[in-house]
């Protein structure tokens, strides 16, 4: 593990590291400890600041971002720094335009040019979009609300990520690699929740006058009516691509792991392990990788189908 403060590492001040991601707000985040002891003059810990730039490097770069915040509980103590990836900035600056007749891939371009953000791979949909409204909005979302577009046509998934310095819009739930077996897993909770079901979808025109409505009537009379609206467009069969809109109960389970750091949000991992309950393809909606004392550990959190990104 090698931690550098601009380019100076500083790795053998640090006591713990923390490296988070989640799938529904992607920049990443890196947590760390310096040893702190300003009594000791021959004791000189590095001093980051706001603004600073952070690399975490695990055998290859697992991340590059900016100091947000430090914090420190007493004199001796150890001194917590928090820093995020490049993505913060896309999630925190806010944007406004109308989009014709385009695509997610075009709408995000003329966003990282707006911003000066480099790009390295963004997917090519090909998919049209007729008109995509954005008033203010964090130009995260507005690039989230693009590819969700094309997604309800083509039932492919996309979730943006940093790459270095670079943004990247990539096909979600890809395969970590990761399979947990016996003996990889400390521990797994679950719950089922209807926080997100969708049993019942309003079908409007373009001009906002409501033409049908499709339903699940089993869903509705067992849990509840939860209604989405869907805007018909030009050349697409509303009532199939209303239907993708339907979602059940989401089961969830939240693993405590031996560390692998290719399990993070955005991907799917296997998991065979009878005495969990658990057997299968699995998808990360969060994940904390904890290093400390030579030891890696992993809490991820999962869900049991694919989701889009929300926003």
């Amino acid at each position: 593990m090698k931690i550098k403060q601009n380019s100076v590492d500083i790795s053998k001040y640090i006591t713990s590291v923390t490296w988070s991601g989640s799938s529904e707000q992607v920049s990443r985040e890196l947590s760390f400890n310096i040893a702190n002891n300003p009594t000791d003059s021959a004791f000189k810990s590095p001093t980051p600041v706001l603004g600073d730039i952070i690399s975490f490097y695990e055998g290859k770069r697992l991340f590059v971002g900016i100091v947000t915040g430090r914090s420190k509980s007493t004199e001796l103590g150890d001194v917590t720094v928090d820093s995020k990836d490049f993505m913060h900035y896309l999630i925190r600056d806010k944007y406004t335009d109308t989009f014709k007749n385009t695509t997610a891939e075009k709408v995000t371009d003329k966003i990282c040019k707006y911003f000066g953000v480099k790009t390295k791979k963004i997917t090519q949909t090909k998919i049209h979009i007729k008109k995509l409204l954005a008033e203010s909005e964090a130009a995260y979302n507005v690039i989230v609300k693009a590819y969700n577009k094309a997604s309800t046509k083509n039932g492919k998934f996309y979730i943006p990520i940093m790459e270095g310095t670079k943004l990247s819009v990539i096909e979600k739930w890809q395969p970590s690699g990761v399979v947990l077996e016996v003996g990889n897993i400390e521990n797994a909770e679950y719950n089922e929740n209807s926080d997100e079901m969708v049993n019942q979808v309003a079908i409007y025109s373009e001009k906002g006058k409501k033409i049908g409505i499709i339903k699940n009537n089993q869903s509705i009379n067992k849990y509840g009516l939860y209604q989405e609206t869907y805007t018909k467009e030009k050349g697409v069969n509303a009532k199939r691509t209303a239907e993708k809109l339907y979602k059940g109960t989401t089961k969830e389970a939240t693993i405590t792991a031996l560390g692998d750091i290719r399990a993070i949000a955005g991907r799917s991992i296997k998991i065979k392990n009878k005495a969990t309950g658990l057997s299968g393809t699995y998808y990360i909606t969060s994940d904390s990788h904890t290093f400390e004392n030579g030891i890696h550990k992993m809490q991820l959190n999962i869900e049991f189908r694919k989701t889009r990104e929300s926003v």
